[in-house]
């Protein structure tokens, strides 16, 4: 009986705590005349198999990617692996054990209005959580649903997935929360959307243009010569052929592996300069060199950047005045252990409006901008994002002009931002 009392304090204390008990210690428990020896054999079993199935479970949840908590009724967190506490800012999954679940999602930001401390409530105590445009009699308890799946915006990290699921063990109710970030695919939406809408608005219009002019000649409302009409047709086509070219080279910079080489960054801006010569002279504008000293290698892609700084450089070109110039700079910005590469211009600036939708990675400026840039920066941006960085912009020297930044990380051998 004492053996009996022992093996049931173990399941016992095993109860509620979450925790897998350290299995039994080795060795047969045989004896031989007890007449509670098979009831004792079957009850030694049973404990086996459920301290088996505890530390399966436990294994289990500690090995998903994904962050996942167990909690009780309340929402009191029982059970949690790495990723929830790495994600709630947590020492360790064990030091969420008694958390408040409910006071810790305060911090996320659903789509839709919810109340998180009704979604934990019990069966008739409150509505649960649902969108703000549904009425109390078509929304049912929260409590009383066997899943919920709300959608949040985490400031620090991104969008999440949160799917509740009710589930019932021996007669009391457990809620089983994950946490699936799907920044990621609201990011693909995003870009998706914006292709639609160049496509839809920005590439169409030259076409539309070209479509414009024929049929205004052809009825007689338009009194061009052929030069002249064959000369804007070609203007529109070239504007066309361009933005193709520019999306392309959008796509091919977001999704392309790097090529990554040692480059030094004062030849670098040397080839950019040399590139831009040509568009300088036609413009009457003067190109420089800013170099600092003591510029060590940098690891990038070669051919992205050179074409990322002649966007930045053209840009600033076009809309200089004549005999204004241009600065090409380059420096390491010690704030961040980037390398900084800078063009500098004396034109009308950019508004501070402007330059914060600038340094935005996700968005570009309309291509009808006043400095007339679009696809062009959102390049670049793509090209400071492969490369661990980011574009910044602000006022010239003596608020006159804009300076347009591009900061590079350094990347290791496997292109990851080092």
């Amino acid at each position: 009986m004492a053996r009996l009392d022992d093996e049931i304090r173990q399941l016992v204390a095993e109860e509620g705590t979450g925790v897998p008990a350290a299995a039994p210690a080795a060795g047969t428990r045989r004896w031989l005349g007890d007449p509670m020896a098979s009831r004792l054999t079957r009850l030694h079993s049973a404990a086996d198999t459920v301290r088996s199935a505890r530390r399966f479970l436990a294994d289990a949840l500690a090995g998903m990617p994904t962050a996942m908590l167990v909690t009780d009724e309340r929402g009191r967190v029982l059970l949690a692996n790495a990723p929830a506490a790495l994600l709630f800012e947590t020492p360790s999954a064990e030091h969420m054990q008694g958390m408040d679940l409910p006071g810790l999602l305060v911090e996320f930001q659903p789509t839709q209005a919810v109340d998180w401390e009704c979604l934990f409530a019990p069966p008739g105590a409150a509505a649960g959580a649902r969108p703000a445009q549904d009425s109390p009699q078509d929304a049912p308890q929260a409590a009383a649903r066997e899943t919920v799946a709300i959608e949040a915006h985490l400031e620090r990290l991104g969008d999440f997935l949160l799917h509740f699921a009710s589930v019932q063990l021996l007669g009391r109710q457990r809620w089983v929360v994950t946490f699936a970030d799907i920044s990621a695919i609201r990011l693909a939406q995003r870009r998706r959307e914006e292709a639609l809408g160049f496509v839809s608005h920005d590439l169409r219009s030259p076409v539309h243009a070209i479509m414009l002019v024929a049929d205004l000649h052809l009825q007689g409302k338009l009194q061009w010569t052929q030069p002249e009409l064959l000369t804007e047709v070609q203007r529109q086509a070239n504007r066309a052929l361009q933005l193709a070219d520019e999306f392309v080279r959008v796509a091919r910079a977001e999704s392309h592996p790097l090529q990554l080489v040692e480059v030094a960054p004062a030849e670098l801006l040397a080839e950019v300069l040399a590139d831009c010569q040509p568009q300088a002279l036609d413009a009457a504008v003067q190109l420089a060199l800013a170099i600092a000293p003591g510029l060590p290698m940098w690891r990038l892609d070669r051919a992205l950047v050179r074409r990322a700084l002649g966007n930045l450089a053209s840009n600033a070109i076009k809309h200089s005045h004549r005999g204004g110039s241009v600065t090409l700079a380059v420096r390491l910005a010690n704030d961040d252990g980037t390398v900084s590469l800078a063009v500098t211009d004396e034109g009308p600036g950019l508004t501070p409006a402007q330059c914060r939708q600038l340094e935005q990675e996700a968005q570009g400026l309309p291509a009808g901008d006043a400095r007339g840039v679009g696809l062009g920066l959102l390049f670049v941006q793509r090209v400071a994002a492969r490369h661990g960085g980011r574009l910044l912009a602000r006022p010239g020297p003596g608020q006159r002009g804009t300076v347009v930044e591009l900061r590079l990380a350094a990347l290791a051998a496997d292109g990851a931002a080092g």
